[in-house]
């Protein structure tokens, strides 16, 4: 076994760590016709966020073939090798440009077909080696290649796919998520929506409801901060009925919560909602499977569980971080096994011991990956190889992403995704986002429809600006999410930031 570490730099500077690569070789015993022996690959790239959505490479860990490309130790290129302990012909210094031509070859081999331009290399044609490596399967026939790898104590991971080259991200859609589909782009996320709803549910009044959805939000948009709660709430009453009529969810026409204010002085913790057995929302809570308890939560213990105002809660309120920013939120397996899990990287910041304690229940560190912090779950889910087994796959991974997305979450706009963490004395709400949002802007409708001077006071407290940002920037991330179950698919505003995405339809 031989290691290959390469540090993709800026190629004359040596601090830069926006690339990094990981390889480990294992001597398959079939040799090329040129007379070198061809060696299985597990290769794993890290780009940084700048850097995601490269056709060449990716944030992901991939296991192909190719043939150790010769590369020896120059004295006067100033090479270090990254350990001791390692043979010395192991290393790509990049800075020399031989080595680097040599490094993008052996990328696009393993990462796509070889262009024409590049065809050839010491004799041998880099297209017909592609075709054979992946068309003739060739990684069947040594016995490691599909066996299981421990990398310190853990199993090494490698990416799901469904189609060629696209890794299985985690989707905005709780329910049902379009796994194969494309991103939507679209100007108009309510157009969009209503024609959607149109083609797939236009024997309901699915359509209907959306529209008295958009009706509402554009009358609140020429409203103050006191009233428009009021509205706003009725847009999310309409979105949410939409939501619960295509998808065949019963429900009564009450709201299913009431709300009230504990005596003493203006505050958000006085401000308290109660959900109800029957009615709008708990249809709600029915559809994304949470617990039908007939809970009571104050407004400010709702906003702390909420991603999209969290840095405005913890600004006011003093208090730690409840939630952990990730990168490259996916879903991978076992090199060569049948169990999947969700995996993700977390930011540099976060590469402390105590603040990984404070990981969700059944969430670890994976020990697998030692270049960076990668978190991932415990609990695992069954996928089998082939296209015969595509449906019951695809069935399996639903009902798993369903259940982690209570403590993976989103900010619409920002294209980021959060892990709730757990630490000493924050109450956590066990619930998805949605939930939580329309109960917290059906309390504010009801101070505004019948104690307009409190809320006023509300807006006067220490905590105003956490208030007014829940209140400008909840229908961005509430029907954004509304409208990726609706649909199933993740929609995007080109060239737009989300903030503005819904104003487009003044």
């Amino acid at each position: 076994m031989l290691r290959l570490e390469a540090i993709f730099q800026t190629l004359s500077r040596g601090d830069d760590r926006r690339f990094g690569c990981t390889a480990t070789f294992t001597k398959s015993g079939i040799m090329w016709p040129t007379g070198r022996e061809l060696y299985a690959i597990h290769v794993g790239i890290r780009v940084s966020k700048t850097f995601q959505g490269s056709s060449m490479v990716s944030s992901s860990t991939y296991r192909h073939w190719a043939w150790r490309l010769p590369c020896r130790r120059q004295a006067s290129e100033g090479h270090v090798p990254c350990s001791s302990q390692e043979p010395v012909g192991n290393y790509f210094d990049l800075r020399s440009r031989t080595r680097q031509n040599l490094f993008f070859v052996f990328l696009a081999i393993i990462f796509r077909k070889p262009r024409r331009k590049v065809a050839t290399l010491r004799g041998v044609n880099l297209c017909d080696l592609h075709k054979q490596l992946i068309f003739r399967g060739l990684r069947s026939q040594t016995g490691n290649v599909g066996g299981t790898e421990r990398r310190g104590g853990q199993m090494a991971s490698e990416d799901l796919f469904l189609k060629k080259y696209r890794p299985l991200l985690i989707r905005r859609a709780v329910v049902g998520p379009h796994w194969e589909g494309e991103k939507v782009l679209t100007s108009d996320i309510w157009t969009y929506v209503d024609l959607w709803l149109r083609r797939n549910a236009g024997k309901t009044d699915a359509n209907f409801y959306w529209q008295q959805a958009q009706e509402f939000y554009r009358a609140s948009l020429g409203l103050p901060v006191t009233a428009s709660p009021l509205t706003l709430y009725y847009c999310f009453l309409n979105a949410t009925k939409a939501l619960l009529v295509a998808k065949g969810i019963a429900f009564t026409d009450k709201h299913g919560l009431t709300g009230k204010s504990q005596p003493g002085r203006a505050s958000l913790a006085n401000e308290k909602v109660t959900l109800k057995g029957a009615g709008v929302l708990p249809s709600l809570i029915q559809y994304y499977g949470d617990a039908l308890a007939l809970d009571t939560y104050s407004l400010k213990e709702m906003f702390f569980n909420l991603a999209f105002v969290h840095r405005a809660y913890c600004l006011s309120y003093k208090e730690n971080y409840l939630f952990f920013p990730l990168e490259n939120c996916r879903y991978v397996r076992g090199v060569g096994g049948t169990e999947g899990w969700i995996s993700a990287d977390l930011e540099d910041q976060f590469h402390d011991e105590r603040v990984l304690a404070t990981l969700p229940p059944g969430y670890e560190r994976d020990l697998g990956v030692p270049e960076t912090v990668v978190v991932r779950k415990r609990q695992r889910f069954r996928w089998h190889p082939g296209t015969a087994n595509k449906t019951a796959n695809i069935a399996r991974l639903s009902s798993y992403h369903a259940q982690r997305r209570r403590d993976v979450t989103y900010i619409a706009g920002v294209g980021r995704w959060y892990l709730k963490r757990r630490y000493a004395g924050a109450l956590i709400i066990d619930r998805h986002a949605p939930i939580l949002i329309f109960a917290s802007m059906h309390r504010l409708s009801e101070l505004s429809r019948y104690d307009p001077l409190k809320l006023s006071r509300l807006l006067d407290t220490h905590r105003n600006w956490l208030l007014a940002e829940f209140i400008k920037t909840a229908p961005i991330q509430f029907l954004d999410e509304i409208a990726c179950e609706l649909t199933g698919q993740e929609i995007f505003v080109p060239g737009i930031h989300a903030g503005n995405l819904l104003s487009l339809s003044k």
